[in-house]
């Protein structure tokens, strides 16, 4: 069982305390309170170390889940008004703007399915307005 870090912490350093205001009573039943308070110090060091590292890493993927979110939204974005405009160009209805639609029907059914790799919602799920300049649009990041 794993208990929080900052009640480990605490109760290492309610132990130091209790060992330091009764070193006469432990030395005399054969310990070296130095030595004990020393090891049982290191361990808490430790377990700040770990905690924080932890606590980094759990920062670190919240924002690049933040981030990838958002890139993942434009690139759809992007990518669905790209189709949008070469069926426009190929001819709604034709073989070519078939198979343009086949692929974005395959990346559609991904994310309905659950392929992605992302747990985002689908709220801003609209793509933006088609491009009129015959050019795809760009992302702005």
């Amino acid at each position: 069982m794993s208990y929080p870090a900052h009640e480990i912490q605490g109760a290492i350093d309610s132990l130091n305390e209790l060992i330091t205001q009764n070193t006469a009573a432990f030395t005399a039943g054969g310990l070296t309170p130095a030595n004990v308070k020393t090891a049982l110090t290191a361990q808490g060091v430790l377990v700040t170390q770990k905690d924080t590292t932890q606590e980094n890493a759990k920062t670190a993927l919240k924002t690049a889940t933040i981030q990838y979110n958002s890139v993942s939204t434009t690139a759809y974005g992007v990518f669905t008004s790209t189709v949008d405009l070469l069926i426009g160009a190929a001819g709604k209805g034709t073989p070519l703007a078939k198979q343009i639609q086949a692929i974005r029907k395959k990346l559609t059914s991904t994310k309905q399915s659950g392929g992605g790799s992302s747990s985002s919602s689908s709220s801003s799920s609209e793509p933006p307005p088609s491009s009129s300049s015959g050019e795809p649009p760009s992302s702005s990041s």
